[in-house]
């Protein structure tokens, strides 16, 4: 914060503090909070690999949300690719999920 003023003309001191732009930087915070929140609690049960793949998704879905509900503009390419992405998110949990099934069958549900 101490460094705002100088770096980011007109920075905080002109900044026009209402309660609407409070409360939207605190809900931004607040966003933030649990975005690193998430990401960390997944961390420590996870693959480094899932991990960075769950990174990856929610990058992808919040541009896919900023062009479903904000008309955020994004080329053709670029929607076509967070497509691609996520599909690609899929088949790992698919094939992961495949793969410790055939590990552990006792673990898999029983179907009458």
């Amino acid at each position: 914060m101490c460094m705002v003023p100088l770096l980011d003309p007109p920075g905080l001191v002109e900044f026009q503090f209402t309660l609407s732009s409070t409360g939207l930087i605190l809900l931004s915070g607040l966003g933030a909070f649990f975005v690193n929140w998430s990401g960390f609690t997944v961390m420590g049960s996870c693959s480094a690999m899932t991990h960075q793949l769950l990174g990856q998704a929610k990058s992808i879905i919040t541009m896919l949300a900023g062009f479903v509900l904000l008309a955020q503009g994004y080329t053709l390419v670029t929607l076509i690719s967070c497509l691609v992405g996520m599909m690609a998110i899929v088949a790992y949990t698919d094939a992961n999920l495949k793969e410790n099934a055939a590990r552990s069958p006792d673990l898999q549900m029983k179907t009458i």
